[in-house]
């Protein structure tokens, strides 16, 4: 599951920090350099926004195309893994919502510079990612009892109020609507399906126990694409599986691909990308036909991936295994707020350096862009 992935990657920093503090002298290379000294900031595009979410309850911005970034939200704490958020989705250039850890929701109202606390649950409540079609509709789904049931939770009124639409067996990494009455999301036991804004959920597919669905994407109400990765063992093999008529049927397109998969983005129903572990892309042209295969840093563990056209796209770099001796480099890592950027269709990709905020540790945990006429 995604968010799930998240967490481990939480716990993967916090191995580094624990075995720097342990004064370890056994030296490596430093397989991160590339994210530490990330080359210049792409070219200005007015209109190009992007903005990425992460800890501690972490927003940065920017509304021309990566070439300057603020950080629009940040939360000071002593223990900044306790205040995650995994997720963020914007209807439109101005209204958006972000949700994290312990059932949290900001909002925003003005594309991303002010950010407005909506709902807080419990502890027990851990919302991973989340969808909207407009102003006043939105999504967000996770797990609720500390791992024991999925939630679903809906807005009608822009964030005013939000109610639970569904509480079953099956956590939730990733949701997606197409429009506002008809969504999907999934999780580590089936594909869920509403057809009437999320009053009535129902089990779309049934998913086996060794399958897990980590994220999903709909170009419209026909066309969709589900990704994940298959068995328990560190490196499992990922899938891609697609749906032409809105999930009635849906076909494996790519099965034991090098690793599991995290992320999947389309910006219409033939150019696509999926993003997972070990530096792995895949992108297609053709609507998942076939797919072409560009490997990263394999050192680079990728979460997320957001295109806005056909040619631009961001990618959240996770590290996939720090050594344990390289004693600095994590927290360099930590520091970084690294991205990658695209701009030729995701043959090529550059680390793009945020906001710079306050010394503490943070991570980017998912990313989300979008172009505006005359932005290119």
């Amino acid at each position: 599951m995604r968010g799930l992935g998240k967490w481990l990657v939480v716990c993967v920093l916090l191995t580094v920090l624990f075995a720097a503090s342990c004064g370890s002298d056994r030296q490596v290379p430093n397989p991160y350099g590339a994210l530490q000294t990330p080359g210049p900031p792409p070219p200005a595009r007015p209109g190009a926004q992007v903005w990425a979410v992460g800890t501690p309850l972490l927003v940065v911005t920017s509304a021309n195309g990566g070439a300057t970034w603020t950080t629009s939200h940040r939360v000071t704490t002593d223990n900044p893994f306790s205040e995650v958020l995994f997720g963020v989705t914007f209807a439109d250039a101005r209204h958006g919502w972000a949700v994290g850890r312990a059932g949290v929701v900001l909002a925003t109202t003005d594309g991303g510079s002010q950010w407005t606390m909506q709902h807080v649950a419990t502890n027990a409540v851990c919302l991973l990612q989340a969808a909207a079609t407009d102003a006043r509709h939105a999504w967000a789904v996770g797990l609720a009892g500390n791992g024991a049931s999925g939630l679903i939770l809906a807005t009608t009124d822009g964030g005013s109020t939000w109610q639970a639409q569904y509480d079953g067996p099956d956590v939730l990494s990733a949701v997606a609507f197409s429009d506002a009455r008809h969504g999907w999301a999934v999780g580590s036991k089936a594909i869920l399906v509403t057809a009437d804004g999320g009053a009535h959920w129902c089990v779309q597919r049934p998913v086996a126990s060794r399958y897990h669905l980590k994220a999903v994407a709909f170009s419209d109400a026909r066309h969709g694409w589900a990704v994940g990765g298959m068995g328990n063992a560190d490196r499992k093999p990922g899938f891609i599986m697609a749906t032409s008529d809105g999930g009635k049927h849906w076909t494996t397109k790519l099965s034991q691909t090098l690793d599991c998969l995290n992320g999947v983005s389309f910006v219409d129903a033939r150019h696509g990308w999926v993003v997972g572990n070990w530096g792995v892309l895949y992108r297609t042209t053709d609507g998942g036909a076939t797919w072409t295969l560009i490997h990263l840093n394999p050192y680079w563990g990728l979460g997320a991936v957001s295109f806005g056209d056909t040619r631009h796209g961001w990618a959240v770099v996770h590290p996939e295994s720090a050594p344990s001796g390289d004693t600095a480099h994590g927290w360099g890592v930590l520091h970084q707020l690294a991205l990658l950027a695209t701009s030729d269709g995701g043959t090529t990709w550059v680390p793009v350096r945020t906001a710079q905020g306050p010394a503490g540790p943070v991570i980017i945990t998912d990313v989300t862009c979008r172009e505006t006429p005359g932005s290119h």
